[in-house]
């Protein structure tokens, strides 16, 4: 089974990168995606589209200075519309269920204590094929979890300035960009496939050629989210 990582921003990265390290340990056979795993020299819009199609389970990091954050928006559509059944997990990190607005509040919370990620541990056992006993689980999970509260622990000394929220509209505009961005990656991906090989230089000339409806799009939205000069 595949579980896809998704967060954006220091806290919410140190959090999925603790996660993405012990979670193979309680069941050898999830494989956990996390973005910086990525190999270098891969086109990372096209590997990212790539997982999170496969995956059909899908963690999100929350922070208090993510919640606006369209590529978590992004992401969680993406695993939501994931043929079959599709599982969102959000895990709140100093977030009360509340303070999470739609569209990521519609789903079944989990915060960060010891209790409520155990049973977000055990609802993920019950989604493979050939799972540990919950016993097996029950001690892997006693010996991990200090790992995970020391992390967490850490993090909540860290001063942390909210990240400034543009527009609700301006948020969707940029969501709405990103799409199309990815949605152009993955044709050109596909369009290549039925052709001869292109050089880096020519992939490159076709992924950057002018759009200018796209274009004026982007001026828009940069000059309505820029602060005043």
């Amino acid at each position: 089974m595949k579980v896809f990582l998704s967060w954006s921003g220091k806290r919410s990265g140190r959090l999925a990168a603790t996660f993405h390290s012990w979670l193979p340990h309680l069941f050898q056979t999830v494989e956990p995606f996390f973005s910086p795993e990525m190999e270098k020299g891969t086109r990372w819009a096209g590997e990212l589209s790539r997982h999170l199609e496969e995956s059909s389970v899908g963690v999100i990091f929350l922070t208090p200075e993510n919640l606006g954050s369209p590529w978590l928006l992004f992401e969680a559509g993406a695993l939501s519309k994931h043929p079959g059944e599709a599982r969102v997990y959000t895990l709140l990190f100093d977030l009360d269920p509340l303070q999470v607005p739609l569209p990521l509040g519609q789903f079944q919370h989990t915060s960060l204590s010891r209790q409520e990620m155990l049973k977000m541990v055990l609802s993920l056992r019950r989604h493979l094929e050939s799972p540990p006993s919950e016993s097996v689980i029950n001690r892997l999970f006693s010996l991990l979890w200090p790992e995970f509260e020391q992390v967490a622990e850490e993090l909540r000394e860290q001063s942390v300035e909210p990240a400034r929220r543009p527009p609700e509209d301006s948020a969707m505009q940029l969501l709405s960009l990103m799409k199309d961005l990815v949605s152009r990656i993955s044709h050109l991906e596909m369009l290549l496939q039925e052709t001869q090989p292109l050089s880096d230089d020519d992939f490159g000339n076709l992924l950057i050629r002018k759009d200018s409806e796209f274009e004026r799009r982007l001026d828009e939205l940069v000059k309505t989210i820029s602060p005043s000069s």
